[in-house]
C-alpha cells in the first residue's frame, strides 16, 4: 500500500528554545554558532546531566505584549494559557510567532482558527 501524503504549506514560523525565542534571535545565534548545550544542576536522583534549557521565559510578559497589535489574540491566549503546562505555553508561544508570522488573520474560515 502507497502511503498519500496531504500538501502542507509552510506560511509562518516561530521558534522558543535554549538559544532564542523569536526567529531573528534564532537566525542570529546560528550564524553566530551559539548554542544552548549546559551541564544541568546536579539534583539527587536525576539522571541527566546535559540538556538545552529555556531561560527567562515569562510568559504573562509575552501575551501582554500581543496586546497592541493582537488584542483579541492576546485576550484568547491568556485565558487559555493559565491553566496549562510549561510545555503548552511554550509551543503555545511558538504556534503563534508562526500566526503572526504568517499574516494570518483571526476568525477568518480559511485560515488557521485560533
Amino acid at each position: 500500500m502507497v502511503a498519500r501524503f496531504s500538501p502542507v504549506a509552510i506560511t509562518g514560523m516561530g521558534v522558543v528554545c535554549s538559544i532564542a525565542q523569536t526567529i531573528p534571535e534564532f537566525t542570529q545565534a546560528i550564524r553566530e554558532g551559539r548554542h544552548g548545550i549546559v551541564n544541568l544542576p546536579v539534583e539527587e536522583n536525576q539522571s541527566v546531566r546535559i540538556g538545552a534549557l529555556i531561560k527567562d521565559f515569562v510568559w504573562q510578559d509575552w501575551v501582554e505584549s500581543l496586546k497592541s497589535d493582537r488584542p483579541a489574540l492576546s485576550v484568547r491566549a491568556r485565558k487559555v494559557l493559565r491553566n496549562t503546562t510549561e510545555s503548552t505555553r511554550l509551543s503555545a508561544y511558538a504556534a503563534i510567532q508562526a500566526f503572526c508570522d504568517a499574516a494570518l488573520s483571526e476568525g477568518r474560515r480559511n485560515q488557521f482558527l485560533l
